[in-house]
């Protein structure tokens, strides 16, 4: 098993959405993650967001969340975050075929968790002089359980990227889901 082997299961890109808590005291001011999907379904939703860089998977994870909905991006380069394109692939397959990304959706419907998690598609990363990080993405999902299919696109902007705070060694395994939050000024429409 690969050390990032975490993110090979059929539900890893929700780990990605559920594993770490978007504390807005933690996250830069005005960082913030838009995304709008169609298809089997169709919303959109907009939150703070925030970047972690972890060495040893060489994985750069940005979360935006708020209660239950939430958007998880896993960008792998070459060597270091630099600007450029990141091709989006299935979550299983994007860390062994640098550069690329994967990207994992899920919100709470009337009646259960959907989660969606990237088919194909492109993000476009951007690294400003200051080091802030912004960037577009558009991509296919397919729904984790169940059947649908939606059409994603967004666009992230303000992100500092810092050291992963937690669950980034050779052994990491998806950290347990944070308890609900209030909400922190996301909005789901």
């Amino acid at each position: 098993m690969s050390s990032r082997a975490w993110l090979r299961p059929a539900s890893a890109a929700l780990a990605l959405c559920v594993g770490c808590s978007a504390d807005a005291g933690q996250m830069g001011s005005g960082a913030r993650l838009a995304v709008q999907w169609s298809g089997s379904e169709a919303s959109s939703f907009h939150a703070p967001a925030s970047a972690e860089w972890c060495d040893s998977l060489n994985l750069l994870e940005i979360l935006a969340m708020s209660g239950d909905t939430g958007i998880g991006i896993a960008i792998y380069p070459r060597e270091g975050i630099a600007s450029g394109s990141y091709p989006v692939r299935p979550p299983p397959e994007a860390d062994s075929v640098p550069p690329s990304s994967a990207i994992g959706l899920r919100w709470f419907s009337q009646s259960s968790v959907r989660g969606f998690q990237s088919d194909s598609g492109n993000l476009a990363l951007t690294l400003g002089s200051d080091g802030t990080l912004s960037g577009r993405f558009n991509a296919a999902a397919h729904a984790v359980s169940g059947k649908g299919a939606i059409r994603l696109t967004g666009s992230f902007d303000g992100l500092r990227q810092r050291p992963a705070t937690r669950g980034c060694s050779t052994a990491a395994a998806p950290p347990t889901p944070p308890p609900a939050r209030p909400d922190s000024g996301a909005r789901v429409d």
